[in-house]
């Protein structure tokens, strides 16, 4: 009993328990990729609706296929790209971290951005970690005969410090 309990524990703490989306809002769709395994999450408590993405994770236990469809969506991604639905019309902030833990040092690498998704636009999110920085790269995605473009944005990025400003 004690293990099922602890199991279940585990599970909801690595689920990223969200509330439901709520109805009637303007929303869009963001695709998560990555090079290196990471979490991404809202930063704001009045969007925990939005499920945490955990992108390229390997763990069986935390394995998803995305719901959300987008232009290029992959039926097989399962955790290579996150899809999710978002609310539109305003400032949406996101935390997205990686972290390597090889005692007795945690090496981390964290960018808290936010932007304005507007309603039933299609968004692009890369994180790419490369030696010794993290960087991001958004896009508005589109399609035109048949083929994806891309339309590079500039997201506000913020400090860690700066987490309750954000959420005003």
């Amino acid at each position: 009993m004690r293990r099922k309990f602890l199991a279940v524990t585990v599970a909801i703490l690595f689920s990223g328990c969200a509330t439901p989306f709520p109805e009637g809002i303007p929303t869009a769709a963001i695709r998560f990729t990555s090079n290196v395994p990471i979490i991404v999450r809202p930063v704001c408590s009045r969007d925990s609706f939005i499920k945490q993405a955990p992108v390229k994770v390997d763990s069986n236990f935390l394995k998803e296929v995305s719901p959300v469809k987008m232009y290029g969506t992959q039926s097989d991604k399962n955790n290579e790209v996150i899809e999710r639905l978002i609310p539109a019309e305003r400032a949406l902030p996101f935390r997205v971290r990686w972290g390597h833990y090889a005692h007795p040092k945690l090496t981390s690498c964290e960018i808290l951005f936010s932007f304005s998704p507007r309603p039933d636009e299609q968004y692009q999110l890369d994180y790419r970690l490369l030696s010794g920085s993290c960087s991001l790269k958004l896009y508005r995605l589109s399609e035109r005969n048949g083929l994806i473009q891309k339309t590079e944005l500039t997201p506000k990025l913020f400090e860690a410090n700066e987490e309750k400003l954000v959420c005003r």
